[in-house]
């Protein structure tokens, strides 16, 4: 890794510790520390520039021992390096002791993860300061010397990392409107203190042979988040493509199930066609016999006579051949 991802990087970090402080109400110590932060910040990228510049090289496996060779840069990245990690009297500490003030008022847990977080920011810090200027030298040529403007702008940089929090510590509330907090208690105060001072440890240890800050566990938490975060991809590609197969069974029996229905829907139309063809028929049948009857209603009574008669006469007749036979 180079030297100046991993500041891109801790800025990153010290973003996160100022929205903590933001989210938990203390704005007035997430600019405080936004202020500090730009000194300290500026003093480790002139640093770093001056060694990429003289060295060649911003990779941290190919730096090493730059100590020797520039002692300014090498003073003005440490004096930075202790700000960050919150180290008293230097700037950092004033503004972190903030937000820890902010956390630590709102529960343990809000306090535990910020002074996780100062140990996270000397572990990284300590251990690029420690591969880029102690142990052996790495690279391939001997750095020259910085011109004298680089050098004075460092040093005024790191005189402003330095004193910069507690020249502003007693004097915020002229320039912002936030109300001043108090401040942490000795107990989380110490804690912070000695977080920071155990990550620059381990971070200087760590990073005098080129050797990750945490070993192979950042490596091993972030392919266990890229588990458990790939893992219901996974699992719905899987799905999304067993629902397929299923979605085209549903899609046949559908149609079956349509197919049949039309087939329904045609025999029982033809059914309807004959009990309408059979309903008409007998209708027709009905009404002409009807108007045969209606025929022999003429109203006519001689003609009712005639046929009374004429129905007697053949009972009569069918009575005595039956008699006869």
């Amino acid at each position: 890794t180079g030297l100046q991802r991993v500041l891109r990087w801790s800025t990153c970090s010290q973003l996160g510790e100022m929205m903590v402080a933001l989210g938990l109400g203390g704005a007035r110590a997430a600019a405080f520390h936004l202020a500090v932060h730009a000194a300290f910040k500026s003093t480790l990228f002139l640093a770093a520039g001056i060694v990429q510049e003289q060295a060649g090289t911003r990779s941290l496996d190919r730096l090493g021992g730059l100590i020797r060779a520039l002692p300014l840069a090498g003073a003005a990245f440490l004096v930075a390096a202790l700000a960050l990690a919150g180290v008293p009297p230097l700037s950092g500490f004033w503004s972190e002791e903030e937000i820890l003030a902010v956390a630590s008022r709102h529960g343990p847990g809000a306090g535990v993860l910020v002074v996780l977080l100062v140990l996270l920011g000397g572990t990284y810090i300590g251990r690029a300061g420690a591969a880029a200027f102690l142990g052996p030298r790495r690279g391939p040529t001997e750095p020259g010397k910085p011109a004298w403007t680089m050098r004075a702008g460092t040093l005024a940089l790191a005189l402003a990392a330095a004193g910069l929090g507690w020249l502003l510590a007693g004097h915020l509330d002229a320039f912002l409107p936030f109300g001043a907090s108090p401040g942490a208690e000795v107990a989380w105060r110490n804690l912070g203190i000695a977080a920071g001072l155990l990550g620059l440890g381990i971070g200087a240890v760590r990073g005098r042979d080129g050797s990750p800050a945490l070993g192979p566990w950042p490596g091993r938490l972030a392919a266990g988040l890229s588990a458990i975060t790939t893992a219901p991809v996974r699992w719905t590609t899987r799905l999304a493509r067993r629902l397929g197969s299923v979605e085209d069974a549903l899609d046949v029996a559908a149609r079956g199930v349509a197919g049949w229905a039309w087939s329904a829907g045609e025999a029982a139309g033809r059914v309807e066609a004959g009990f309408a063809r059979l309903g008409d028929g007998l209708a027709a049948w009905l009404a002409a016999g009807g108007e045969r009857l209606r025929a022999l209603q003429a109203g006519r009574l001689y003609l009712y006579t005639l046929g009374l008669f004429a129905w007697a006469t053949a009972a009569l007749a069918a009575g005595a051949l039956l008699l006869w036979l």
